[in-house]
């Protein structure tokens, strides 16, 4: 049930949205309008007396100015505590600070070479500015305009937001009361307006932005002409800010809503800017002073490698990219005009700040409006554009398919988020496809990098380093990496065995060479279980699933590593033999100097217990049943299987507990292949 509101003592019943204060004697609340009480005042008062307890018990008790430094100007005992943003003592501090010149990160050009052309060819990376407004093809009031004319062109009832610098926080007031404090020579308060957006009034008509900033705006030509204004999803109306700011005026450090780019004039007065570049970890160290309970008491510029000064002075316009970390200082009264836009020159930064706007969970209040839905209808425009460019087969712009790239890959979020999200789901708009949007986006995209490709085909030694990180990534992908073994009878020496040995050789040959043997491996490595016939297994349909990562071959056990640090294979010879037998084998080992296998040994996660050239048939061996484990680090993704003199490695993508887990399907055969090739000899698990 709802309470009813009381009554002022006029009359008239309470508003609830407007401002009404109450009386500390009898407790009665009157409007503000009937006790000439202003709202922005209000908090300076302790003890509050209408008119009529005037009279018995004196006028209203105003708070004790007790500090300079502290938000809370009436706050006991902040002597020991440190000085909080916008207050006077900070201002002072601020002002007597030294910063590094912005002249290595500010660009000055003139008006008539900022084109789209220029922007695409340069990017639009930096700040910059321009001295001359004419050259930028946009409208403003003349020089002499002053508040008083403001105010005839949108109304002296006009609610506006005001920022209290000195306590960092936000009030509201009409515009006549806040040109009425504007030109009182006597200011108590240090009072700031930097949100008054003024499209829908009469004072849009003399302001038109900068061509180069209406040409890269979404909101002109992705925003649909024909929309429906009773609509739910507006249209953004950030364009054109008058900011009036008296002096000591004093903006934190922040980044303008949803990644937007900002044009900025100053048509009387001067700014002075303290601007951080949009590093990763700079923008990381802005979250984290944002989430900072010590927020108001931290120079956000001393937390960052380089905090640049730039003083923007009257009829010059600057130009702010997507995600610039900036604070303002307005050392005398000022007038400027200035609005936001986004655009497809940063698509990518933009979608990281909103990202971060939504994690540190921002209010829709000052955020960009109908952020996802222009971003919706930017991709179906674009779409369009890179249709034609991929149908002409014209390269695409890398900023662009950059950013598309970026803007694809949250739209696939937002569409996936619109099934249980209320709010992702009313940003689609109607007139769009979201699922058929995204599956022809990541065609087209598709369609543009292949096209890339065949018209800038990478150089030889990058289509190498592709290729190898491309299999070094099947290799980390890999379930399962098998250790094909055979086993080794010193005393059996037939034809077959050494003709398999001059096939295990060509094998190496090939593989130093780099001619991809690891399919021929698949297809001829055969598992020889207790001397039987070989019994040959499948590996073709394996081939996709599999990587050979070490080969142990029988009477022989070299390193063999090429530059591009893909394969290690894995020799070991235990059988000693004539030179004559193995002249196949050193036609591999020669395309190996010795100094360069040491260093493969050295880069090895294994040790190397004996020299890769230590030849021996290990009949000389006391302990020849002796069970040696081999020192692998053990992670949980590593077996040991340990025998007589031999060492066994199988690597899985889970630990398991015992070797017996059984398996299916293609994992099944895969393990079995590995028990088959170790020799009877009882298995130890290390």
């Amino acid at each position: 049930m709802e309470i009813p509101l009381k009554k002022c003592k006029c009359g008239d019943q309470m508003d609830r949205h407007e401002f009404s204060i109450q009386c500390k004697i009898c407790n009665n609340l009157s409007h503000g309008r009937c006790t000439a009480m202003k709202e922005y005042l209000s908090t300076e008062i302790d003890e509050f007396h209408c008119p009529e307890c005037c009279h018995k018990h004196g006028p209203s008790v105003m708070k004790k100015r007790i500090n300079n430094h502290r938000h809370d100007y009436s706050e006991t005992e902040a002597d020991q505590k440190p000085v909080q943003t916008g207050t006077p003592v900070f201002i002072k501090e601020l002002m007597s600070r030294h910063f590094s010149g912005a002249n290595e990160i500010v660009r000055h050009i003139d008006g008539h070479l900022l084109t789209l052309s220029y922007l695409e060819a340069n990017g639009f990376e930096i700040p910059i500015i321009v001295n001359n407004k004419e050259s930028l093809d946009m409208a403003l009031p003349p020089s002499s305009f002053s508040l008083y004319d403001i105010e005839t062109y949108i109304g002296g009832d006009y609610e506006i937001d005001v920022i209290d610098v000195a306590k960092q926080n936000n009030v509201r007031m009409k515009l006549s009361e806040f040109v009425e404090y504007f030109y009182d020579p006597h200011r108590s308060r240090i009072l700031n307006v930097i949100s008054l957006e003024v499209t829908n009034t009469s004072l849009s008509t003399l302001i038109k932005a900068p061509h180069i900033a209406r040409q890269l705006d979404w909101v002109n030509y992705v925003w649909p002409e024909d929309w429906p204004d009773n609509s739910e999803l507006k249209r953004a109306k950030v364009q054109k800010y008058c900011l009036i700011s008296v002096r000591d005026s004093f903006t934190d450090f922040h980044i303008d809503f949803g990644g937007t780019s900002v044009w900025y004039h100053v048509l009387r007065g001067e700014k002075i800017f303290y601007i951080i570049r949009p590093t990763q970890a700079n923008l990381h160290l802005y979250q984290q002073w944002l989430c900072s309970s010590s927020q108001s008491e931290t120079f956000f510029g001393d937390q960052v490698d380089a905090c640049y000064k730039f003083i923007l002075k009257e009829g010059q316009t600057m130009m702010i990219p997507t995600g610039w970390i900036h604070a303002v200082l307005t050392p005398v009264d000022s007038l400027v005009f200035g609005g936001n836009f986004i655009h497809s020159l940063n698509i990518p930064m933009q979608l990281q700040v909103y990202e971060m706007e939504k994690k540190m969970k921002t209010p829709a209040k000052f955020q960009y409006p109908s952020f996802e839905t222009i971003n919706w209808f930017a991709a179906k425009h674009l779409l369009k554009e890179l249709k034609n460019l991929n149908h002409v087969e014209s390269k695409c712009p890398s900023y662009l398919l950059h950013g598309l790239k970026a803007l694809l890959s949250l739209l696939k979020q937002w569409n996936t988020d619109k099934d249980y999200n209320m709010f992702s789901r009313n940003q689609i708009p109607t007139t769009i496809n979201s699922h058929k949007l995204v599956k022809d986006l990541t065609k087209e995209i598709r369609s543009a990098d292949r096209l890339l490709n065949s018209i800038n085909p990478p150089k030889p030694e990058r289509e190498s380093e592709r290729r190898k990180k491309k299999l070094y990534n099947q290799c980390k992908q890999n379930s399962k990496v098998i250790d094909s073994m055979t086993n080794v009878n010193d005393k059996v020496k037939t034809k077959d065995s050494v003709e398999k040995s001059t096939n295990d050789s060509q094998l190496l040959t090939s593989v130093a060479a780099n001619k991809q043997p690891e399919k021929r491996l698949l297809h001829q490595t055969s598992i020889t279980e207790n001397h039987s016939p070989q019994k040959t297994y499948d590996f073709k349909r394996l081939q996709d699933k599999i990587h050979f990562k070490n080969v142990s071959i029988r009477r022989n056990r070299i390193v063999c590593r090429e530059e591009s640090k893909i394969a290690h294979n894995r020799f070991k010879l235990d059988d000693k033999e004539s030179v004559s037998s193995t002249q196949s084998n050193n036609e591999c080992m020669d395309n190996f100097k010795v100094n360069h296998v040491l260093k493969t040994r050295s880069q090895l996660p294994w040790r190397q217990t004996t020299s890769v050239y230590d030849f021996h048939d290990g009949s000389n061996d006391s302990d020849n049943n002796k069970l040696t484990i081999c020192k692998v680090p053990k992670t949980k993704s590593t077996k040991y299987y340990v025998s007589n003199k031999q060492e066994y490695l199988l690597c899985t993508d889970k630990f398991e507990d015992s070797i017996n887990v059984r398996k299916n399907g293609i994992e099944e055969l895969i393990e079995a292949s590995a028990y088959a090739s170790v020799p009877d000899t009882k298995l130890s698990v290390a």
